[in-house]
């Protein structure tokens, strides 16, 4: 119930809580005056889902030398389920001596789908081993989606993959095939940007 003198208007804020159904929702305002006639007054509020998004990386896997070249990963973002907005990605878990650029990265609106593209690099004091790093997707204080990829700080000259990384096979049933590389990298590299 509000109350105030006179005429004129009362501003007000409606929220939905996460726990709503999406639809549409008819919210009567009941106005009287003391002694007066009643009026009502009537506001159609339509909630709507605030969708979610696919997160994709496009390697897993990334290698990179300790003072040396860097390298380059992308993330494609799909709106699902009617989600729109503008959304920012945060990169979580990077290791000490690893940087990615850029750290954050603020997206155009989507729709439509978009593909990210970021660096990597390691500095000379790196060290060696294979970190997950989090790539997450959020808007307003909300995490939307999380996808990982995996950064091998490699120091011994080559690298190794296994692709796909994620392969599922029923008992009994057909193979799948997989691919497993060896590839040589030149870590004595001068370091560049990305």
């Amino acid at each position: 119930v509000l109350e105030y003198p006179g005429f004129g208007g009362q501003p007000l804020t409606i929220t939905a809580s996460p726990a709503v159904a999406p639809g549409t929702y008819r919210i009567p305002f009941t106005f009287s005056a003391d002694g007066g006639p009643t009026k009502v007054a009537e506001l159609v509020l339509a909630v709507r889902s605030p969708g979610t998004l696919s997160a994709a990386v496009e390697k897993p896997s990334v290698d990179v030398c300790p003072g040396g070249a860097g390298a380059v990963n992308s993330v494609l973002l799909t709106p699902l389920d009617g989600y729109e907005g503008t959304p920012s990605l945060v990169f979580l878990g990077v290791p000490a001596g690893v940087t990615i650029t850029p750290p954050s990265a603020p997206l155009p609106p989507l729709p439509p789908a978009q593909t990210v593209s970021f660096g990597i690099s390691a500095s000379s004091s790196a060290a060696a081993g294979s970190h997950e790093v989090a790539v997450r997707v959020v808007e307003g204080g909300r995490t939307i989606t999380v996808a990982t990829f995996v950064v091998n700080v490699v120091a011994d000259g080559f690298s190794a993959s296994v692709s796909p990384g994620t392969v599922t096979l029923d008992a009994g049933g057909p193979g799948v095939p997989v691919t497993a590389t060896v590839a040589a990298l030149d870590c004595g590299a001068s370091p560049t940007s990305v």
